[in-house]
This record gives C-alpha cells, sequence and structure tokens, in this order.
C-alpha cells in the first residue's frame, strides 16, 4: 500500500513537470480519473485514439519522452534518409528538454534522469 502511495506520488509529479509540455500538444492529451489513474490517449486523429493506463512512474516517463523525442527526431523533413538512432544534435536537443522539464521537479530527481538517459540510449523509430 505504502509503494502504491509513493508511485502516485511520483506519478502526480512527473505529470506536473510536464503539464506545460503536455498543454501544447495537439495529437496526445494526458487526464486523471479518480477511477482509473492517469491515462494517455492521442486526439489526432481521432480513429486512432487508444488509452494507454499510466499507472507506474516509469511508464510515464517511457510515454512522455517519446512524445518529446518524437518532436525532436520528426522536426526534420529527412527522418527518413538515415538509420533509425538518434543522431548526436537530436540525442543533446531531447536530454536539454527532458532536463529542462526535469529541473522543474522538487526533490532528487537523479532517479528519473537515469531512467530518461537509459530510454535515449535503446530509442530507436
Amino acid at each position: 500500500m505504502e509503494q502504491m502511495k509513493q508511485d502516485s506520488q511520483v506519478l502526480d509529479a512527473i505529470y506536473a513537470a510536464f503539464q506545460p509540455y503536455i498543454a501544447q500538444q495537439d495529437f496526445f492529451d494526458i487526464l486523471y480519473s479518480e477511477k482509473a489513474g492517469y491515462l494517455y490517449f492521442l486526439t489526432d486523429p481521432k480513429e486512432a485514439a487508444g488509452i494507454t493506463f499510466l499507472d507506474t512512474p516509469e511508464k510515464m516517463l517511457s510515454v512522455l519522452a517519446n512524445e518529446v523525442i518524437n518532436d525532436i527526431v520528426f522536426s526534420h523533413p529527412a527522418v527518413d534518409q538515415r538509420g533509425n538512432a538518434l543522431t548526436a544534435e537530436e540525442r543533446e536537443a531531447c536530454t536539454g528538454r527532458l532536463s529542462a522539464i526535469l529541473d522543474t521537479m522538487d526533490g532528487d530527481t537523479g532517479p528519473y534522469r537515469r531512467f530518461l538517459q537509459g530510454y535515449l540510449d535503446s530509442y530507436r523509430f
């Protein structure tokens, strides 16, 4: 029970840190339900709208990091003309943007930063 309470507090903190980023997005949203917790869904195209339950901090960070990374990677028109790993430039941009978001959180963000660095290491599109 204590772990669930801690996870809930971490989820709230992650959501709060990413809220300005989420609010700017037209393609997805995250809502909170008292019954189901945090829910991620696509808003465009509407026919693609499935729901993902963000029930762990790792899942929430993965989903949000993926959105941030995709914003950076797919902002370049020649993305389909190279490999599927991040370039050094993209990795730097992703690290900077994600770090700026984590900087808004209180407390020790080291575990989140390590998680996101591992996510960036394994990211493929």
